[in-house]
């Protein structure tokens, strides 16, 4: 079977599952490199009784001349988290999505398999690895 071309990307490997990535395909066409995209909020939790991790990452993305949507991405089971330069104004270059080996987590499972990367325009930058990735919402702006 080929790739999709609306999942298929130098940004997102076409073998990376999204979770309701439909939204995100609906509105932009295809799945978008998330360039400037500004990140207004970048939450990590832990969960301590199953043993596992996740990253709320709430982006809004602009075409240009105006904000066009807000997009919220939820990454499960991150990993080998490297985050810095987060500051009043945070503008991503993209986000890269490959399938990366599978490593061992602290549950033994050695589920995390998608490596992301966000490099900067401005402020923050970084790359962890994660086992899904879920898009929780998308809301239009225009």
């Amino acid at each position: 079977m080929a790739p999709d071309p609306a999942k298929s990307s130098s940004w997102r490997d076409p073998r990376v599952a999204i979770e309701n990535d439909q939204q995100v395909l609906d509105h932009f066409g295809r799945w978008p490199s998330f360039h400037d995209a500004e990140v207004r909020q970048l939450l990590l939790e832990a969960h301590p009784a199953n043993r596992t991790s996740s990253m709320r990452v709430e982006l809004v993305t602009r075409s240009m001349t105006h904000i066009d949507a807000n997009v919220v991405l939820r990454f499960h089971g991150v990993e080998d988290v490297d985050l810095g330069g987060f500051n009043h104004c945070n503008m991503l270059w993209e986000i890269q999505l490959r399938i990366a080996r599978p490593i061992a987590s602290d549950a033994g499972d050695g589920a995390a398999s998608i490596e992301v990367n966000m490099p900067t325009t401005y402020g923050l930058e970084g790359s962890f690895r994660c086992a899904r990735v879920v898009v929780e919402s998308l809301t239009s702006v225009a």
